[in-house]
C-alpha cells in the first residue's frame, strides 16, 4: 500500500484500473499440460476443450502451481503487448504500472492493475475542453457490449 501511494504521488492519478481473471478451464493449452503432467495422458487441444467442466477442474485442482505459473506466463506475455510501442494504446505510452495477485477462494489467481500513460487528459470538473479531450480519450479504449449492442464506455454511463 505504501509503495502504491508514492507512485501516485510521484507519477499522479493513475489512467487505468484492469481486473484480469484467469479463465483456465478454457485454456486448451493448461489442460493438454496439465493431462499430460498429472495422468500420463497426451490429448489434443481439441479433445482437451470438450472435457467436462468437472474434468477440467479436476485437473487444475489437482496442479495449482503448475496452473498458477502458467497464469503467470500469460500475465508476463500480455503485459509484453500492451506495453510495445504499436500496443493498444498507441500513441499513449505507459510510464508505469502497479500489478497485485491475489488468488480467490477457489484458489485462481486474478490481477489487479494501474496503468499511467503518458499525455493522457486528466479530469478537471471545471474544464469543459478537458472534459472533451478525457470522453475522446476514454471513447478509445472503452467499450461495453450489452448482448450485440456495442457502446462507447462514457456514452453509456453518461
Amino acid at each position: 500500500m505504501k509503495e502504491l501511494m508514492s507512485m501516485i504521488r510521484q507519477i499522479g492519478i493513475p489512467t487505468f484500473f484492469l481486473t484480469l481473471s484467469a479463465a483456465e478451464t478454457h485454456w486448451a493449452e493448461l489442460l493438454v499440460i496439465l493431462a499430460k503432467i498429472l495422468e500420463n495422458r497426451v490429448i489434443s487441444e481439441e479433445e482437451a476443450i470438450n472435457l467436462t467442466f468437472m474434468e477440467k477442474s479436476d485437473l487444475i485442482q489437482k496442479d495449482p502451481v503448475t496452473t498458477s505459473r502458467y497464469f503467470d506466463k500469460r500475465i508476463r506475455e500480455l503485459f509484453k503487448l500492451i506495453k510495445a510501442n504499436d500496443g493498444p494504446f498507441g500513441k499513449y505510452q505507459i510510464i508505469d504500472t502497479y500489478i497485485r495477485i491475489e488468488f480467490q477462494q477457489r484458489g485462481s489467481p486474478h490481477v489487479h492493475c494501474l496503468l499511467w500513460l503518458k499525455d493522457a487528459p486528466i479530469y478537471d470538473q471545471k474544464c469543459q475542453l478537458q472534459n472533451e479531450r478525457c470522453i475522446a480519450f476514454i471513447d478509445q479504449f472503452i467499450t461495453v457490449a450489452v448482448g450485440n449492442e456495442t457502446i462507447l464506455g462514457y456514452e453509456k454511463f453518461q
